[in-house]
């Protein structure tokens, strides 16, 4: 079925539409150093990262996103984020009232600084290079972002949803996402999505535009040993 590449998703967006991004084995992938700290793997794979190793820096930070794999000697597991993975089918536009900006290379290091201030981990300096980019700005300043992440063969995921948390509660968000869903959808695309399952707010956000939660997906933390390549 089509939705079961959302239960591996890196493994099916690495494996496809963002190959060019890919490093590593015809078993086991991750993004780029500079693009994305995610890996995965094909889930018959025995030692998948054992297999990564030589694109994995001494005690880097990689996350799997669904199935979890085993781990191999050295290698830690710091944490199990339970995500609700999202699917929006038939979105609700809101009315736009603000203006909303298509961003590019010059935004990159606004895009690096917000991003961090509200999720730091997860973008990184190449991580603009994945998709289209949406931004508010009030007077020329960045407060307000989303955009594309993972690329899989029949969905696009919606990520890097970040206000500043001064600009928080003015709708910046939803008309946000409303723009990316817009284009992923024009381009063919199902909208997908994952948030922190305990974050009622951004679910609240989300379900008003038409997502509706598919199951939830663990993201694993895993830390590599000392000594990597």
């Amino acid at each position: 079925m089509e939705q079961d590449q959302l239960d591996n998703p890196v493994w099916a967006a690495l494996q496809g539409r963002h190959a060019a991004f890919a490093e590593g084995t015809h078993t086991v992938k991750r993004y780029n150093t500079t693009t994305l700290p995610f890996l995965g793997f094909d889930t018959t794979s025995t030692q998948p990262l054992a297999d990564i190793a030589p694109w994995v820096g001494g005690h880097a930070i990689v996350y799997a996103v669904g199935p979890m794999p085993a781990l191999a000697p050295g290698w830690q597991l710091e944490q199990r984020m339970s995500c609700a993975q999202m699917v929006c089918e038939q979105p609700t536009y809101p009315v736009i009232t603000h203006p909303i900006e298509l961003l590019g290379p010059s935004d990159y290091a606004d895009m690096q600084a917000l991003t961090h201030l509200v999720q730091p981990g997860y973008f990184l300096e190449n991580t603009p290079a994945l998709g289209r980019y949406f931004g508010i700005k009030d007077k020329g300043r960045l407060v307000a972002i989303a955009g594309e992440r993972m690329a899989l063969p029949a969905f696009t995921e919606v990520s890097a949803v970040c206000t500043h948390p001064d600009y928080t509660g003015r709708g910046y968000a939803h008309q946000l996402v409303a723009a990316v869903c817009r284009d992923v959808i024009k381009d063919g695309f199902t909208p997908a999505l994952h948030v922190v399952g305990t974050n009622a707010r951004a679910i609240g956000i989300y379900e008003r535009l038409g997502f509706r939660t598919r199951r939830e997906l663990p993201f694993w933390r895993l830390r590599a040993p000392a000594g990597q390549h």
